[in-house]
């Protein structure tokens, strides 16, 4: 019996020792994002806003603490997460500086990850996908959004502290919209771990298109109305959402019933409405927690449009059984914007575009 405790402390203590020797070859890397940047110099004032049609500039600076031996054949990678309109994939040019390797020769590349390469601590998914996975989309309230991922040459001697800026120029496209870019840091010494110190993810604030095509599409804020997808074609699936939680004082999220009206106009000028209340536009709620209701429709059938016209948009509203309690677009901006509430009340327009 003694000798079989004699063993066992024996035993215990080389592995002790065999894990005291390994520590010392742990090379703990730490990353940093020192501040985030989505400012835009225009007409010589540091705004928050892109005019439409114009490239963006957005910027994050950070660095590197690399403890113990120096790192070779790896990678800084980056992500950053924007509305699926700007196709930053085939748009997005996104460049760094580096004051420890090459300080001297200004801004270098960085390349698109391919599909192909995964985090080995995310099996299974693209780096694009990992983000989506581990992220989403932020705290932005519409989901049309999608992650891209670059990443820097190889690099050996990776070592002690290295401080970085990375720059995304971006094209943002002819729609009016606001929403918040996510920045996202991590490296190929680490893959995607669940390490807090070896990532790092930021938010930034509302970044906005202005002087651009029809009216806000807004992922910063919840309003009363939501459709998804974003954009589509008339031969697409819509689903149009109230979003009766938005106020928890309107009117019509009282209501037993509520339902969808509007008119589909064609490129010819003609107009197809449908006001009926039954239940082809009866809006179902989206469970017992939420004040949310939907309704999902093929917009040809749903506006028994002729074969052949071609359609431009949807006007439409929430209403109750009687159609004496509506929520229009006049009835949002009055809410958000504090505009008062004209005599005729103003529709939600919802515009199809082909991307």
């Amino acid at each position: 019996m003694k000798k079989k405790l004699i063993s066992l402390l024996q035993r215990k203590r080389h592995i002790v020792a065999l894990s005291t020797i390994l520590m010392t070859f742990i090379v703990m890397s730490c990353l940093f994002i020192d501040s985030v940047d989505i400012t835009q110099m225009i007409d010589g004032k540091a705004v928050n806003y892109a005019k439409a049609g114009t490239t963006a500039t957005f910027k994050m600076h950070g660095h590197i603490k690399v403890q113990g031996d120096p790192r070779n054949d790896k990678r800084l990678v980056f992500g950053f997460l924007a509305p699926k309109s700007w196709n930053l994939a085939q748009n997005a040019r996104v460049s760094y500086t580096e004051d420890t390797f090459d300080p001297n020769i200004g801004e270098q590349n960085m390349t698109l990850i391919p599909l192909t390469e995964q985090p080995s601590n995310k099996p299974g998914l693209s780096w694009s996908a990992a983000l989506m996975q581990e992220y989403g989309v932020g705290t932005n309230i519409l989901e049309d959004m999608e992650w891209a991922a670059y990443w820097t040459r190889p690099y050996n001697g990776v070592a002690d502290e290295i401080h970085f800026t990375i720059y995304v120029r971006v094209p943002v496209g002819n729609k009016n919209l606001r929403f918040k870019p996510s920045f996202f840091i991590n490296s190929t010494d680490d893959n995607f771990s669940t390490s807090a110190d070896a990532k790092k993810c930021e938010e930034a604030g509302c970044f906005e298109v202005v002087e651009g095509e029809g009216l806000v599409t807004d992922f910063c804020s919840e309003h009363f109305n939501k459709t998804t997808p974003l954009t589509a074609l008339q031969n697409d699936f819509v689903t149009f959402s109230f979003i009766g939680g938005m106020d928890d004082e309107n009117a019509l999220v009282k209501a037993d019933k509520i339902y969808f009206e509007g008119t589909a106009v064609a490129s010819n000028g003609h107009r197809y409405t449908v006001n009926e209340k039954s239940d082809k536009t009866l809006m179902k709620r989206e469970n017992q927690y939420t004040k949310t209701y939907n309704i999902t429709f093929w917009p040809e059938g749903f506006f028994n449009v002729p074969e052949g016209t071609e359609l431009v948009s949807i006007e439409y509203a929430f209403t109750n059984a009687d159609g004496s309690i509506s929520v229009t677009q006049s009835d949002d901006d009055f809410v958000m914007l504090n505009i008062p509430l004209p005599p005729q009340k103003e529709p939600f327009i919802y515009t199809f575009y082909c991307e």
